[in-house]
């Protein structure tokens, strides 16, 4: 199986915590350089990392496709 994931209210999150409003246009998020840093980093290190441990705690296999290495 294959697991596709989002993030958004964990990425609008954390750009609040950034002090960085999150901007919507047409109802998609606008995103410059400084939001995509933050979206890489939330889907990446914190919500397909926590996909892959939670897999793995139950004994099965996962490894995450993403352009950052784990």
């Amino acid at each position: 199986p294959i697991v596709i994931h989002g993030g958004g209210k964990a990425i609008t999150k954390a750009m609040q915590e950034a002090g960085i409003q999150p901007r919507f246009v047409q109802g998609r998020r606008y995103t410059d350089p400084q939001t995509l840093e933050i979206v890489g980093d939330v889907l990446t290190s914190q919500i397909s990392a926590d996909i892959v441990r939670r897999i793995e705690a139950m004994q099965g296999w996962a490894m995450p496709m993403h352009y950052k290495t784990t």
